[in-house]
């Protein structure tokens, strides 16, 4: 039997792993799905290691990492750096000699590790980094897992030569496959459900008074949570017996009137992450008679708050402008 058939091992790399501390269990979508599948691949018999950007004493990876995995930290190569997205606002760039560091580090990985598969695992700038890891003289193949399909109009000539010496691209949605098709792409969809386990009630005996109508996301204009703002404080003081609920995370660009709308109708309340002792989103999920998603921007396809909202059985509005 030859190797392909029988046990491989895989070096997954998967950026900014690591979050802040007291965050191991509110994992981004681009963290879970990967690490998921690092969970799969090492049940069914294969040697699954893990690759992430560096992250000093202040972070902690997250509590879905598969026990006893190994786990490399290379360079940043990005503007970026270890800075806390949720904290600074996404900085875009490059810094050209980093990102040789991370690329020349990620090629000994996979030569001193013995890797016969590298997955990566994001957009437009982890396909060129495989890319150009083969062109190192990487011979074993480069898989991507692609999660969002924003792809850039510059240096198309050099996007496709690189994404050619990619062996294999998956993604989630047929939508992100017919996004990235006129770009020369190629996807395999490759279906996926929740991947966590969300303790939700069985709704058949005990369900709670649903009289909830709940915002759950980073509270910027991306998520629409300006538009949730303006409709809350619209339909609060009609609607008295219903609470118009936010429940949130830091964010860097957190918009205005939140606070003040809460203070203004007695009936708007505010969770901020982390949440008072007896709170959790799964109890202001299941408490809810609607979720209200109006997104402008989808930061990963499918988006997750959806599919969980859905999976608790409450009807949730979204909109995608």
């Amino acid at each position: 039997m030859s190797k392909q058939a029988s046990k491989l091992k895989i070096g997954f790399f998967v950026q900014r792993v690591a979050s802040g501390r007291g965050f191991e269990k509110v994992v981004s979508a681009h963290v879970q799905l990967p690490l998921k599948m690092m969970e799969l691949l090492i049940e069914r018999g294969h040697e699954v290691e893990l690759v992430t950007t560096e992250f000093g004493d202040d972070r902690a990876l997250p509590a879905c990492l598969p026990q006893g995995i190994i786990v490399h930290q290379v360079p940043y190569g990005s503007t970026q750096g270890s800075e806390l997205v949720m904290h600074t606002g996404p900085k875009k760039g490059i810094r050209p000699f980093e990102l040789w560091r991370q690329i020349w580090k990620l090629r000994q990985l996979a030569k001193s590790r013995g890797f016969d598969i590298y997955h990566l695992s994001g957009g437009e700038g982890i396909a060129m980094i495989g890319g150009v890891l083969r062109l190192t003289g990487k011979r074993e193949p480069v898989v991507l897992s692609l999660n969002y399909a924003q792809l850039s109009g510059r240096l198309v000539s050099m996007r496709r030569f690189l994404w050619r010496r990619i062996a294999h691209v998956l993604t989630s949605t047929r939508f992100l496959k017919d996004a990235v098709a006129p770009a020369g792409i190629d996807c395999e969809v490759m279906p996926h459900g929740i991947v966590k386990e969300v303790p939700f009630q069985d709704k058949k005996d005990g369900s709670p008074k649903r009289r909830r109508v709940l915002f759950w996301r980073d509270p910027d204009p991306d998520n629409g949570a300006d538009i949730c703002v303006e409709a809350f404080g619209e339909l609060a003081a009609k609607y008295p017996d219903f609470s118009f609920d936010f429940a949130v995370r830091p964010h860097w660009a957190r918009v205005d009137g939140i606070e003040e709308l809460c203070a203004r109708e007695p009936n708007a309340n505010l969770f901020d992450f982390p949440y008072p002792d007896g709170i959790t989103i799964e109890g202001l999920i299941e408490e809810a008679v609607c979720i209200v998603l109006p997104f402008r921007h989808l930061s990963t396809n499918p988006q997750w708050a959806i599919m969980e909202s859905v999976l608790a059985g409450v009807p949730t509005v979204c909109l995608l402008y």
